[in-house]
């Protein structure tokens, strides 16, 4: 550590999966981090954020909702078996297995076909990132952290929707409530915390703002008042 740093009021600021890092080392670390910010991070376990993502997403592209479900439930036995602990051979079998079980009219709604899907759609998700990912709850780490926290989901982020990340967060810092911690919904703001109209990923790049003067004026008054607190 620095001479001019106080090592009693560093933090971590931790956007999307660096959320669920801040929480971790937070809850592993107890004395040595003094707040955490988690910008966009999640609540929900990786399997349900997954499912979650995905129907939120083609809801967004106006995808019929009885297609939506249809690919959820198809899609969720496959992230069920990724993080599940078989091998990465028991888990090909499994998801191939779970394919051809579908009744015929799913798989020509989805346009499965008759030989199944590609090798290549099951082993993405079969990595170790993506696996360790699914298998991730981070309530678990949440409910163990003692430090201030502040928890920001924009109400455009289609990649962590707001509202029920944010409900597990809330319900998750319960179990060790620090007076000094907020959880809240920034509106207009999309998953890499800019300014947006639709919350797309084709919009990101459209976007020139970097981060939108909502997101750090509110992580800038809070740590002010952290840091106040702490004297």
């Amino acid at each position: 550590m620095q001479p001019n740093v106080d090592a009693r009021r560093v933090g971590i600021v931790g956007h999307s999966e660096g959320g669920i890092i801040a929480a971790m080392v937070a809850a592993g670390a107890p004395e040595d981090v003094a707040f955490i910010v988690m910008l966009a991070g999640t609540g929900l376990k990786g399997v349900d954020l997954k499912s979650l993502q995905d129907a939120t997403v083609r809801r967004a592209e106006a995808m019929p909702e009885a297609l939506v479900r249809l690919n959820r439930d198809q899609e969720r036995e496959l992230f069920e078996i990724a993080a599940s602990d078989r091998d990465h051979a028991q888990a090909l079998a499994a998801m191939a297995a779970a394919t051809s079980a579908l009744p015929e009219e799913t798989r020509m709604t989805l346009d499965i076909p008759v030989e199944g899907l590609p090798v290549e759609v099951y082993e993405e998700l079969l990595t170790p990132w993506v696996r360790r990912f699914l298998q991730i709850d981070p309530r678990v780490s949440l409910a163990k952290v003692k430090c201030p926290v502040l928890a920001l989901i924009g109400e455009k982020d289609l990649q962590v929707p707001p509202t029920e990340n944010l409900a597990q967060i809330t319900r998750a810092l319960a179990a060790r409530i620090n007076p000094r911690s907020v959880v809240r919904e920034l509106p207009g703001i999309n998953h890499n915390l800019q300014t947006a109209r639709t919350g797309k990923a084709g919009e990101y790049f459209l976007i020139e703002e970097t981060v939108a003067p909502l997101v750090l004026d509110t992580v800038s008054a809070w740590l002010t008042e952290v840091a106040a607190a702490d004297g």
